[in-house]
């Protein structure tokens, strides 16, 4: 509406009658569609020729169970769709275990798995990005000094 490309009057038309659609894990038999489609999207921006992807990958896919802890996490895929939640990480947050996270155990953490970010990340049940972005808000080398 902003840029003029839809009209204001049809928006409210069709805003009173509500469209309701189930979560895709109701409906798994779009994710071969949606997938084709953004690949197809990507091709055209990128330039790539991608013509899909394997049926293992796929089969991934259709499974949350086989998905990373981080995308399994209800919080995390409920935040998704809520823009006020997409903020920096908070000083503390709760690992795997249900202790909170701060920099002293982050670092104990870090510790136990040799400094492999990607490892760290599991046991906290975040993603490898999240552990990086503690480390730099806590002054935390990348490396062991």
């Amino acid at each position: 509406m902003k840029n003029g490309s839809f009209r204001e009057d049809l928006y409210y038309r069709l805003k009173v009658f509500p469209i309701h659609l189930p979560p895709l894990k109701k409906r798994k038999e779009d994710i071969p569609l949606l997938i084709s489609d953004f690949i197809r999207f990507q091709n055209q921006k990128t330039g790539k020729q991608i013509a899909g992807i394997s049926q293992s990958a796929m089969r991934i896919l259709m499974d949350i169970f086989d998905l990373p802890v981080e995308i399994r996490q209800f919080s995390l895929i409920d935040n998704l769709y809520q823009p006020s939640t997409l903020r920096a990480a908070p000083a503390t947050s709760r690992t795997g275990s249900g202790k909170r996270l701060n920099r002293e155990r982050l670092l104990e953490i870090l510790d136990a798995s040799g400094w492999n970010k990607a490892e760290a990340a599991r046991r906290v049940g975040v993603s490898r990005t999240a552990i990086w972005k503690y480390m730099k808000k806590w002054d935390i080398p990348l490396k062991r000094s």
